[in-house]
């Protein structure tokens, strides 16, 4: 079965499109499975496959290439619209957020198995890190008064989370539905455990005290902490709901001739793919380095190390080694890079004069350039690529990033063919930072982004 939007078929062109589909549903069949940070919406995969496959510029079956998955929407929609996928991002849990998105398994088992992961044997482990956790308090409580119960109570039970971000017993609950989902992994497959890893993962966040809509890792106030108790049990049994609901709808609407494979890989690696072997790119990447814009690492270090095999350190990573990041490393020059776009040349110039960011913003699309090196390799001749870019600024400077990816480009070879402008009034991004870190102080960050469509050289 396949997946369209209503009444978009015979569109004559992508310029008819409004691309800022102002209060469309943006959460249909898995796409709204996670909160991951700056979704990726469904729509525009959904309306360039659509009109590709219209247009005859692409075939069912053909293959589809995301160089920045993400939550995976791209690949997601690709097997909807009978398009096979294959994407790549370097932070684990993205990946296993994708994998779980665009996977179809049988509704029932995955039934079966989430009505054992909170069958009987559950409800003694729940029952004795309550009463272990009752008794710790008591006696802390008898030795010292009712003010300094100790919050570390990690000889309860062993957990890899952060003692300070979670409530008790709440914490220990985690790390022992993580080990018994473990153990529920020598009976069943991954496809059938990953949905519930998931829902664990999103249970963690839900309980954690990360504040909410935060890009970085950062605590609620104690304030709020004293309130913030959220019940361990109830908050994963809805969570798993969640999750199987939203599987079930997909897996109703997939096409099942169709694959996606999702890798942990840097998509700057040449050895991934062969060249000009895709027939199409959709994809969208970040908007600057982790570390002055979207946190990911940090976004989903606690979800990925509650529901996966990944360890804090691990996850620690992901940010340094993303694009513009301190462990991130190019085989570009700056002249090289500078020399292809005069508009980055122009806006370093500018930077530079102003306070010396220069270097954050040079990092960051030096690194770029390489991906933009490698989908122009493996594209095939005259096929499309669609890049969604947003422009940032730094320093209250524009950063012209649609600009700059199109000079880039044509540079490499691609011919450009369209810059499609959309706002952003409902994405989950950052509308005005305090470029200065002064008090009260705001500049505008994101609020429009590009589709920009280009085609394969020769």
């Amino acid at each position: 079965m396949q997946y369209t939007l209503q009444n978009s078929t015979g569109v004559e062109s992508l310029e008819a499109i409004n691309w800022s589909f102002n209060g469309a549903n943006t959460d249909k069949v898995t796409h709204g499975l996670d909160d991951y940070p700056a979704k990726f919406i469904s729509h525009i995969p959904q309306r360039l496959f659509e009109y590709w496959l219209n247009k005859g510029t692409i075939e069912k079956g053909g293959l589809v290439y995301d160089p920045f998955c993400g939550s995976g929407t791209t690949a997601t929609q690709a097997r909807l619209q009978g398009l096979n996928a294959i994407s790549t991002d370097i932070n684990p849990f993205a990946v296993f957020l994708a994998r779980t998105k665009s996977t179809s398994v049988d509704i029932e088992q995955l039934r079966g198995v989430a009505a054992q992961c909170l069958d009987l044997t559950w409800t003694h482990k729940e029952r004795f890190i309550d009463e272990l956790y009752e008794e710790e308090r008591e006696k802390y409580e008898a030795e010292f008064g009712t003010d300094v119960f100790r919050e570390d109570t990690s000889n309860i039970v062993s957990t890899p989370l952060g003692v300070d971000w979670f409530p008790d017993p709440q914490l220990h609950k985690i790390g022992s539905m993580r080990r018994h989902l473990n153990e529920l992994r020598g009976e069943y497959s991954h496809e059938k455990i990953r949905p519930l890893r998931i829902a664990l993962a999103k249970t963690a966040r839900e309980i954690s005290y990360q504040r909410d809509n935060e890009f970085k890792r950062h605590r609620m106030s104690e304030e709020d902490r004293e309130e913030h108790n959220p019940p361990f049990t109830s908050t994963f049994r809805k969570n798993i709901h969640h999750v199987i609901t939203r599987i079930e709808k997909f897996v109703n609407q997939v096409d099942t001739d169709t694959t996606a494979s999702i890798k942990i890989a840097d998509c700057r690696d040449p050895s991934l793919l062969e060249t000009k072997s895709v027939d199409c790119i959709v994809t969208s990447p970040p908007y600057g380095d982790s570390r002055t814009t979207v946190g990911y690492g940090q976004n989903s270090r606690d979800p990925a190390v509650a529901a996966f095999s990944v360890d804090s350190d691990q996850m620690k990573k992901v940010d340094k080694e993303s694009l513009g990041g301190r462990l991130s490393e190019s085989r570009l020059t700056i002249d090289k890079v500078a020399e292809w776009s005069p508009t980055l040349e122009k806006t370093l110039n500018i930077l530079k004069e102003k306070d010396g960011r220069d270097e954050d913003v040079l990092s960051f699309f030096i690194d770029y350039a390489e991906t933009l090196i490698q989908m122009a390799r493996v594209i095939k001749p005259e096929q499309p690529i669609a890049i969604v870019v947003g422009n940032r600024t730094v320093s209250r400077t524009p950063i012209a990033t649609h600009l700059i990816t199109t000079e880039i480009a044509m540079k490499l070879g691609l011919k450009h063919e369209h810059s499609l402008e959309r706002s952003i009034p409902s994405k989950t991004l950052p509308y005005a930072n305090a470029p200065e870190n002064v008090p009260g102080q705001t500049g505008d960050m994101i609020a429009d982004e590009y589709v920009l469509v280009f085609k394969g050289g020769k």
